[in-house]
């Protein structure tokens, strides 16, 4: 027999407050399961109460009314029942019923997405709850908090609240608590991007919660697991627990929808070729989100089912958002697929203008970059010159200062030499002598030494402007010719291809000679296309060019794999959006300078890779297990010097940590500029 089952056995014999606490029981057991049978009985135990003036059960029963309404998402109706029940057990002074109304308004304020108000509501209920003694619901406050320090990016408090929950709940025993400290940590996981460690923490939960049947908690888990599996590229499995969160927030009627999942859900279908399967899940995903890149996924169906009408109508809704939204390169990608679907309509002067938009806006977005990598390497070059004037002016005051304490100590030493001159005048005279040779040789080796690191200073700087200038114009130069045969060579080609089509309507006209001289060259004029196509996406789209510095280093670490010698783990974090591109060039390079050393070097087998973006800055942590080295007695090979030099370009900092036969750890630090990227 359930616990509902017990319940309603003896509801009906019961009276006055027994009858409404075994209502509010039944309002708490059919919470999840059934929100309108729980909402049914809280109501029933609510009129109960005020016609008995029973202020404990009408409080009780606002508490189950207010848990119905998070579960269902009516978070303001929920939100205005809690400040009245937090307002009424201040009143009473009851510290258990102000901890709770505390601890659920954090709730509220989550859902309503005030992270830092939801974690100060919650520290104060956990404050009351660790007075109280409640231990078991100190751990489910710990669980909320650190879900809370999690998405304000505070991970390591983040990890510490996880931590303490999941403690006490495994002391405990309580299954429901343990899994929802694991579906947490899980969620952690994934924003960190280790979707395999997160996949490790939700299978355990998902065990648990069907275990226990909770429908509302596995919904989520099933939804969090599909999307680590799509993030794995594991499509199949991905599927599976998307259509499983899916089917069950169905079955519970809950509110709750994450566009991302249609939209995952229609790229894998789309992938896999189903297309009315795809456009249906955009479509969900779009009732939920209004965003750009969905109408470009529908208007990409559409096209591929040479559908144009509509594949134009919501690209042109497409275009709308990114404007509204101001996601320029967004944008740009719309107003090029207009030009093509209105090419596929024959509707020339449409496409034209759409494609002169895109060359435009193109040509804007390249400009507003090298007027910011100029504006960038302006500032720079003006700070080393500020720098090295600081620089100067301490070496003079270092020099003046060590004249005047040597003046001072001749002036002692003259002095007190003078008391002695006539008994050793001669000697006086030859240890004066031998002693200034001294000090002049030495202050002259200083200043030679002074002079060498000045001049060294300024072949190091100039070394790694003309290093930049180099990666830069080659850059540009690929762009150009990439630009060039896209632009001039492919259009010309395309307007002859037309003058080509133009010729097949009194094809039947021609003499069968001249007929197969016109198939030949319409042939070759096809290749000729294909190639300029080619050549133009082989220099201008690399895959630090295209796709930026996080898909380069996973294509790195898949060719290091290929040889199946050499497992490699790569790790990165925060890097949302692209960084400028001579700055992905440069920590590119720098990390193919490490990988380069590891291999002739270390004679490693695992290598682990991280990147990690902060607020201000760059962390990369490059790892081996390999034969390492005394850092204490090495000197700096090739290899690591021009690795510094191009850190110290940067304003970097290098580490390197090596012990004998445990391998090497090289940390670079790297300043970014607290200033918004271009779009």
């Amino acid at each position: 027999m359930t616990v509902i089952d017990s319940l309603l056995l003896v509801l009906n014999t019961q009276k006055d407050t027994i009858k409404i606490k075994t209502l509010n029981e039944l309002a708490w057991e059919y919470r999840k399961a059934d929100s309108k049978k729980a909402s049914i009985y809280a109501s029933n135990a609510k009129a109960m109460s005020d016609s008995l003036s029973y202020l404990d059960g009408t409080l009780t029963c606002l508490n189950r009314l207010g848990a119905i309404a998070i579960y269902q998402k009516n978070i303001k109706e929920a939100e205005e029942l809690y400040l009245k029940i937090l307002k009424e057990e201040i009143k009473r002074n009851n510290d258990y019923g102000i901890a709770r109304a505390y601890n659920q308004l954090g709730l509220i304020y989550t859902e309503k997405g005030e992270f830092s108000k939801a974690l100060a509501h919650t520290l104060k209920a956990e404050e009351k709850f660790e007075l109280l003694k409640k231990t078991n619901i100190v751990a489910i406050t710990s669980n909320n908090i650190g879900d809370l320090y999690r998405r304000l990016g505070n991970y390591k408090q983040a990890m510490q609240y996880f931590l303490k929950s999941l403690n006490i709940k495994e002391k405990s025993g309580n299954k429901e608590a343990i899994a929802l400290t694991l579906q947490n940590i899980g969620v952690f996981q994934i924003d960190l991007q280790n979707y395999k460690m997160a996949l490790n923490y939700l299978t355990k939960s998902e065990i648990i919660f069907e275990d226990i049947n909770d429908q509302y908690e596995l919904s989520k888990t099933y939804n969090n697991i599909g999307l680590s599996f799509f993030s794995l590229k594991e499509y199949e499995k991905a599927l599976k627990y998307y259509n499983q969160s899916i089917e069950l927030k169905k079955r519970l009627s809950l509110k709750e929808k994450d566009y991302s999942t249609y939209n995952n859900l229609g790229t894998i279908y789309h992938q896999k070729g189903l297309l009315n399967l795809a456009l249906s899940s955009y479509k969900e995903a779009l009732e939920i989100e209004k965003d750009a890149s969905i109408y470009n996924n529908i208007a990409h169906i559409y096209f591929q089912k040479h559908d144009y009408n509509q594949a134009s109508t919501f690209y042109k809704k497409a275009l709308g958002e990114a404007e509204i939204s101001s996601q320029r390169f967004e944008r740009m990608g719309t107003l090029n697929n207009l030009s093509d679907v209105y090419s596929k309509l024959k509707n020339y002067p449409l496409a034209i203008h759409y494609n002169e938009s895109y060359l435009k806006l193109r040509d804007s977005l390249e400009n507003d970059y090298k007027g910011a990598i100029n504006l960038k390497m302006d500032y720079e070059e003006k700070q080393k010159q500020v720098e090295l004037l600081e620089k100067d002016k301490e070496i003079s005051q270092i020099t003046l200062e060590k004249k005047v304490v040597e003046n001072r100590r001749k002036t002692i030493l003259i002095y007190s030499l003078l008391i002695g001159l006539i008994l050793v005048s001669l000697l006086f005279f030859a240890i004066i002598k031998v002693k200034r040779h001294k000090q002049l040789a030495k202050l002259a080796e200083q200043n030679s030494l002074i002079e060498s690191q000045k001049v060294e200073e300024l072949l190091k700087r100039q070394e790694l402007k003309s290093m930049n200038a180099m990666m830069i114009g080659q850059e540009e130069e690929r762009k150009r010719i990439a630009r060039d045969l896209h632009d001039r060579l492919g259009s010309m080609l395309a307007m002859v291809k037309n003058h080509f089509k133009s010729v097949e309507t009194s094809i039947d006209n021609l003499k069968d000679t001249n007929t197969k001289l016109y198939k030949k060259a319409n042939k070759l004029l096809d290749e000729a296309c294909e190639e300029v196509r080619k050549i133009s996406q082989d220099m201008a789209s690399g895959v630090l060019t295209k796709f930026g510095l996080t898909a380069a280093l996973e294509d790195l670490k898949d060719t290091l794999e290929e040889s199946k010698q050499l497992e490699v783990e790569f790790v990165s974090h925060g890097l949302n959006d692209r960084l400028p591109l001579e700055l992905e060039i440069s920590i590119y390079r720098v990390i193919q300078e490490l990988i380069s050393n590891i291999l002739k070097h270390a004679k490693a087998s695992e290598i682990t890779i991280q990147l990690l973006k902060g607020k201000n800055g760059l962390n990369i942590i490059v790892e081996d297990n390999g034969i390492g080295f005394e850092t204490s007695e090495a000197k700096l090979g090739m290899g690591l010097k021009n690795i510094e030099a191009r850190i110290d370009g940067l304003n970097g900092e290098l580490k390197i940590d090596s012990t004998l036969r445990k391998g090497t750890t090289i940390t670079v630090d790297i300043p970014l500029k607290n200033k918004k990227q271009n779009d």
